[in-house]
């Protein structure tokens, strides 16, 4: 097993002021990302420390292949300085937290090296998004799915991740590849799609560097040792849990008439509603008394669907 390198970004003093009255404030882009990397045993690296910084403190002082017209997030940041080590990395964050930003920036830095990439999503409507907002960016882009393929010859290729399998079964569409992205890498432990992942990952040639994005795990430094061992390179695991959209938690009692606020976007329990909860059962416990009514019950709605949001990614098996 590789030899692990833990960093943690520092939590900034704006954030600490910030951290009893969240709200608008947050968007000062001060909160912190933890930062691990994993290496195969006896590993050396041959970066320049004056231009890439060490392994566990990775930094960036040269010209950046892209440019964003916004202020970095310290996750993101720290995402660009191991692209730019060229080393492979899993980057989890909440969902519409900007893990598209590191996308833009993989594909920016492989242009400039001529180097193609692929971008791999699990899901149809996930590639034709993609395809669609990355070609308002860049010139060279394609789209490879199960029914559409256009643009076979672009530099970016946008593909579902069932037709990278193939074409790497196949020996082919592995040519003068630098970089390969896999989105919904969360989706690992699903039954049918966590399959098409895991084959693509390992079939993919050990020259070729890899980045993971995916929802927040459980088990990232699993998943880098995974990689490091599978692959014989670093992998760096790049993860925050700041949320910039609130998620509450609702329930709707059936028989109720209208929804309780459960858990407010702080985490807290609101007692009042769970009061007010009770009360329903309560009432209709006494209205279908002596009866076996099925239509007794919670219904849970939107994100409280599921309350842990975070799926646990499990390892593959070897």
């Amino acid at each position: 097993m590789g030899e692990l390198l833990v960093e943690e970004q520092p939590l900034a003093p704006a954030l600490l002021q910030l951290e009893g009255n969240p709200g608008a404030e947050w968007r000062n882009h001060s909160w912190p990302c933890n930062h691990e990397v994993v290496v195969p045993d006896g590993y050396t690296s041959a970066k320049d420390e004056a231009m890439h910084g060490t392994l566990e403190n990775p930094v960036f002082h040269g010209k950046m292949a892209y440019k964003y017209p916004f202020q970095l997030d310290p996750f993101q940041s720290v995402s660009i300085t191991c692209l730019e080590r060229n080393e492979s990395m899993l980057v989890s964050a909440h969902t519409s937290e900007g893990k598209r930003a590191i996308t833009e920036y993989a594909i920016a830095m492989s242009l400039r090296e001529t180097k193609n990439i692929i971008y791999a999503s699990p899901f149809k409507a996930l590639s034709d998004q993609m395809y669609r907002e990355l070609s308002m960016v860049f010139d060279s882009v394609g789209l490879m799915t199960d029914d559409v393929t256009l643009h076979p010859e672009a530099r970016c290729l946008v593909m579902m991740t069932e037709i990278l399998r193939a074409r790497l079964c196949c020996g082919s569409m592995v040519f003068d590849v630098g970089w390969v992205v896999f989105d919904g890498i969360h989706c690992l432990d699903h039954p049918e799609s966590g399959i098409v992942l895991e084959q693509s990952i390992i079939f993919l040639p050990p020259e070729i560097k890899m980045v993971f994005l995916s929802a927040p795990v459980s088990n990232a430094t699993e998943f880098a040792e995974w990689i490091c061992k599978l692959h014989k390179q670093p992998c760096h695991a790049v993860s925050t849990d700041f949320r910039s959209t609130p998620l509450e938690h609702y329930v709707f009692p059936v028989g109720g008439s209208e929804m309780h606020l459960i858990v407010d976007e702080d985490g807290q329990l609101r007692e009042d509603n769970f009061v007010k909860l009770q009360d329903t059962f309560t009432k209709q416990n006494n209205r279908f008394s002596g009866e076996n009514s099925s239509n007794s019950g919670i219904h849970f709605v939107g994100p409280s669907a599921r309350l842990c949001s975070s799926e646990p990614l499990e390892r593959p098996q070897l």
